[in-house]
């Protein structure tokens, strides 16, 4: 389903994460079991998206967010995100503005 070395997308990008998976009993949002996190990029185009980027990650750490960006996200964009934590630190990590 993914073209391995897909080329990153560029421009106005926002950036969010969700939990992929089955409705379970217990404990919802961060931290469910049996979930799978995954972290979309999507290319803001007018009033609709562009192209979309999807990266599975291990958790909503900086780290995790800021690698998953990296390997996504052209150099100069513009990253939205919708103020989590995890990507506070978007501005210092030097590749977007």
């Amino acid at each position: 389903m993914v073209r391995p070395g897909r080329d990153r997308i560029f421009g106005k990008i926002e950036v969010d994460e969700t939990y992929i998976g089955g409705k379970n009993i217990g404990k919802r949002g961060r931290g469910a079991d049996n979930k799978v996190l995954v972290v979309i990029t999507a290319q803001i185009d007018g009033k609709r998206i562009g192209r979309i980027r999807l990266k599975r990650v291990p958790d909503a750490s900086g780290d995790s967010l800021h690698q998953a960006i990296k390997e996504s996200i052209e150099p100069g964009s513009t990253v939205i995100t919708d103020g989590w934590r995890g990507y506070s630190e978007t501005e210092t990590w030097g590749i977007y503005s």
